[in-house]
């Protein structure tokens, strides 16, 4: 059985997280269940919420690239 980690940078899903995982979940474990030949319910999704400034471009939080800085 398959099983996806999604990491995402929790900023831009927090107006309706529920929501958007829901659908990438959704995209995420049709495409897995295609390639791999197995039901969609054998696919497992599991999400991992990281706050932009812990997430890292080498040493610039994503925070702070979005805002434009370094």
């Amino acid at each position: 059985m398959p099983f996806v980690n999604i990491q995402i940078v929790r900023e831009p899903i927090a107006s309706d997280p529920e929501r958007q995982k829901a659908t990438i979940a959704e995209k995420v474990t049709s495409v897995i269940s295609e390639a791999a030949g197995v039901s969609k319910r054998d696919v497992w999704a599991v999400f991992e919420e990281i706050a932009a400034r812990d997430w890292r471009l080498g040493p610039s939080s994503i925070e702070s690239l979005r805002k434009g800085g370094k």
